[in-house]
């Protein structure tokens, strides 16, 4: 859901920090690029040290960032926030469809990761209504505190 709430929210920060389009959509492009670049080196960390260490640091950093964008003063922060919430989406995305596999077992690999994608596109699809209707009565800043509550849950 993330991803999808963030795209609808791009004006109401545009306007918020007086800033121009093509600079606040950095705030997705830095999340997406941080994702991109570590996730490979993340799945391996994870068979090194354990799967549950990585996915609930993971958790926790994603929650953490998305708690300072919500509250960024400034836009350093909500980019600051953004790739913080970067490094431990890579770390969620990056161990679950493992997880998921060893949960289901080899022979079910295939409705394990069909589950995962399932949920991710319900999320996409999702995202920008919700983020829509949470940025429209509560601002922008509630769907980062929304998506926060979500990882927790």
């Amino acid at each position: 859901m993330d991803r999808g709430s963030s795209n609808v929210i791009i004006p109401e920060i545009a306007e918020h920090f007086s800033a121009n389009i093509p600079t606040v959509q950095w705030v997705l492009i830095s999340y997406l690029v941080v994702v991109a670049a570590i996730m490979l080196p993340v799945g391996r960390l994870a068979d090194i040290i354990g799967r549950k260490i990585v996915i609930t640091t993971g958790l926790a950093i994603f929650t953490i960032g998305a708690l300072i964008s919500a509250s960024a003063p400034e836009m350093v922060f909500l980019f600051a926030g953004r790739i913080l919430q970067g490094f431990g989406g890579a770390m969620i995305q990056g161990t679950s469809m493992t997880i998921a596999v060893d949960a289901f077992g080899q022979n079910q690999r295939g409705r394990s990761i069909g589950l995962i994608l399932i949920f991710v596109g319900m999320g996409n699809i999702a995202g920008p209504a919700i983020g829509g209707f949470i940025t429209g009565i509560f601002g922008w800043q509630a769907v980062f505190i929304a998506t926060s509550l979500i990882t927790l849950g």
